[in-house]
């Protein structure tokens, strides 16, 4: 009944607001101070969860968790270890991407886009203050294409996102995204250039965050 329970609410929660009623949840743990600390439980289950106190999600994420660790010791480990990994937030329809963040000094003699060429471009394209950091993307959720409109680039996630990458955000603002061994763009995109295509509604703080 507790899986049945989770699954209703979350159906009745996505029907009522729609697909942005996800990022109700991010908002509570920004406004209490625990982003940076979600339970992993809230990260092993797909479904929208109703708010960030919701024990039912947690008690299905751990029933996940434990049923892979019943299942296999190997597979429970190689997932906790993703869940674990910080994770870029786009937008309130639950798109993120897993990040496993690298030391520029140990990396520098690989990339074509030094710290501070990138530093440079994404002042020109995001707003202060910007958050900056490299990154290697191993597979984002989804692989998406959508029409998109130059100077932006919003299919998100999108398989130009795979590998080193230098990811700009500003936290509820928009992001900046170039591959750090081509200059390729990944990912441009900003609320103002976006909302009006979509809606007011998906517009939340919880946008364009890490983790």
């Amino acid at each position: 009944m507790k899986v049945q329970c989770s699954t209703t609410l979350s159906a009745e929660l996505h029907a009522e607001k729609g697909p942005s009623s996800r990022a109700r949840a991010y908002e509570e743990f920004l406004d209490a101070g625990k982003d940076q600390s979600i339970p992993v439980e809230f990260w092993a289950v797909a479904h929208a969860p109703c708010s960030s106190r919701c024990t039912r999600t947690l008690e299905l994420g751990r029933r996940y968790l434990d049923a892979l660790a019943d299942f296999s010791a190997k597979v429970e480990r190689s997932v906790m270890s993703r869940l674990l990994l910080p994770r870029f937030y786009q937008t309130g329809g639950g798109r993120f991407i897993d990040l496993q963040r690298l030391e520029y000094s140990r990396h520098r003699g690989t990339l074509l886009v030094s710290k501070r060429e990138f530093e440079q471009e994404a002042a020109l394209r995001l707003s202060n203050p910007i958050g900056k950091i490299l990154c290697k993307v191993p597979r984002p959720y989804v692989l998406a294409e959508a029409y998109e409109e130059p100077p932006y680039k919003t299919a998100f996630p999108n398989p130009d996102m795979i590998g080193t990458m230098w990811l700009a955000y500003t936290a509820g603002i928009g992001a900046y995204v170039i591959n750090a061994k081509t200059g390729q763009l990944a990912l441009y995109m900003t609320s103002d250039a976006w909302i009006p295509e979509v809606g007011e509604e998906w517009r939340s703080k919880s946008n364009f965050r890490i983790y």
